[in-house]
């Protein structure tokens, strides 16, 4: 129970300095991103199995490029890269899979595990440090399940949602038109 309470601390401790100093100073809204940009991965939460999921989930999806509506709309899929000094942006996130407190007595309070809740906080920086973004996502199931791959998602699709391509057009949701020619464009 002390274990518990000790690991909640530290995780608040680890992620808090982090994010708070400048949150409150970074837009909400998410910059452009230019059409297949390089982006690094960097998990700053402690090593855990879910933050190895939130982690894989987001690489993969952010990579994929998606096809809506009979392949007519197309938003591509950014580039996630190995290392910093390869990348134009680094995603620094920490998650925290949420726990309950179960109950408490003068002594001390237990907590259970709850796998449908899950928290990333995540800040968007340039490749020289410059911060631009800065989000938390908070996503829950009312009957637990996998709550680490639905924030994974929506992180993945807002970032590809923010690409605009060479002519300053962004892709939002649903994306751009199948490849147009500049003589399609005037």
């Amino acid at each position: 129970m002390i274990k518990t309470a000790a690991i909640v601390l530290s995780l608040f401790i680890l992620t808090a300095p982090i994010f708070a100093a400048k949150k409150s100073k970074l837009p909400t809204r998410l910059p452009n991103l230019p059409k297949g940009a390089t982006i690094y991965l960097e998990n700053v939460s402690p090593r855990s199995s879910e933050a190895k999921r939130f982690q894989s989930t987001l690489q993969s999806t952010m990579s994929r490029t998606d096809h809506k509506h009979k392949h007519e709309w197309v938003r591509p899929g950014l580039n996630p890269v190995d290392t910093k000094d390869a990348a134009d942006y680094v995603l620094r996130f920490s998650v925290v899979a949420g726990e309950r407190e179960r109950g408490c007595n003068a002594l001390s309070c237990s907590y259970t595990y709850t796998q449908g809740h899950f928290r990333a906080t995540v800040l968007l920086l340039k490749s020289n440090g410059a911060e631009l973004w800065s989000q938390e996502y908070y996503c829950s199931e009312p009957v637990g399940g996998i709550s680490a791959e639905m924030c994974a998602h929506q992180l993945a699709n807002d970032l590809k949602s923010a690409q605009v391509d060479d002519y300053g057009e962004p892709t939002e949701s649903k994306g751009w038109r199948k490849e147009r020619t500049s003589a399609d464009r005037q």
